[in-house]
């Protein structure tokens, strides 16, 4: 009886030793998935920026690459030029790249894309001195849109890109001038080394003369015809400037300047109200406003450019 009773209590202890033994496999369970969910949270953060959540999980959805810290070079699509028709506004629209000292531009290699900032202050300078109105790249969409002129000698200034040289030589430059300046970014390289970072764009945004719109995820080429790539660049960097900026310009700027029929639909599709080229030329017009002329500016006197 003894034996027995002994047998039976040996037999209920290996019993809870197992439900023991399964419940810390529960708890380990729950705390491998705590930890992972932690993990993915603080990899969104950190590839993400502050407060991008739910602009992460989005971006998710659209499944893009991470983006490289040089664009790719490609070469310019060949544009048929189109006889302006319809409202057309003389507005020259002006556009850089890199501005900081041309000698520093030649040891990092981009020279020409650069234009030395002693030029670029004497080219903001001679727009102040000779009259000239700055207008940001929406003042212009909105007054093709309402068929309506821009007071003064209007002239748009645009940079695009994002490099980090524009934050530390230009920005100081415009404020000075007090000139209003585009920036066309490429959300997904904020924060790369050699572009600015977030905090750099909201800096200069709360100056009241810098506004920041769409110039795709990764400086992707719209010169394509694979739709479904198109319209997540542009939607990723729309998520991105929403998050990061709280708003969604919708101006858009090709990178590389190249566009294609696709580019053109899916902007269309989005609610975009205007699209810049590298298409040279100062008029603009409502029957091309996805199509808008920019001319690039280089190191001489901006007389030479027609101004």
């Amino acid at each position: 009886m003894k034996k027995a009773k002994k047998l039976k209590n040996k037999k209920k202890s290996k019993q809870q030793i197992k439900r023991r033994l399964g419940l810390i496999k529960v708890l380990l369970y729950i705390f491998v998935i705590c930890f992972a969910i932690y993990g993915v949270k603080m990899y969104i953060n950190k590839y993400a920026g502050p407060g991008t959540y739910n602009v992460a999980k989005k971006l998710a959805k659209v499944k893009l690459e991470m983006p490289t810290a040089i664009p790719t070079t490609i070469p310019p699509t060949t544009f048929v030029e189109e006889i302006p028709s319809g409202f057309c506004l003389r507005v020259p629209v002006i556009f850089y790249h890199h501005i900081e000292p041309i000698d520093q531009a030649k040891i990092e290699g981009h020279a020409q894309l650069t234009v030395d900032t002693s030029n670029f202050e004497n080219q903001m300078k001679y727009l102040s001195d000779n009259g000239y109105t700055s207008y940001f790249a929406e003042d212009l969409a909105n007054a093709l849109i309402n068929n309506q002129s821009l007071p003064g000698k209007p002239v748009v200034i645009t940079v695009d890109d994002g490099y980090s040289d524009f934050f530390s030589y230009g920005f100081p430059i415009i404020q000075k001038y007090n000139i209003k300046t585009s920036l066309f970014i490429p959300t997904g390289l904020i924060g790369v080394a050699g572009y600015m970072t977030w905090d750099n764009i909201r800096n200069m945004e709360r100056s009241g003369v810098v506004n920041s719109y769409n110039h795709t995820w990764s400086h992707y080429s719209m010169g394509t015809n694979d739709d479904t790539k198109i319209e997540q660049e542009i939607q990723a960097a729309k998520f991105q400037l929403i998050d990061q900026l709280g708003k969604a310009n919708d101006i858009f700027a090709y990178p590389y300047g190249t566009t294609s029929p696709e580019a053109i639909n899916a902007l269309q599709n989005k609610g975009f109200r205007a699209a810049f080229t590298t298409i040279p030329g100062y008029y603009q017009c409502d029957s091309y406003i996805l199509k808008l002329r920019r001319t690039r500016i280089g190191n001489a006197s901006l007389s030479v450019y027609g101004l």
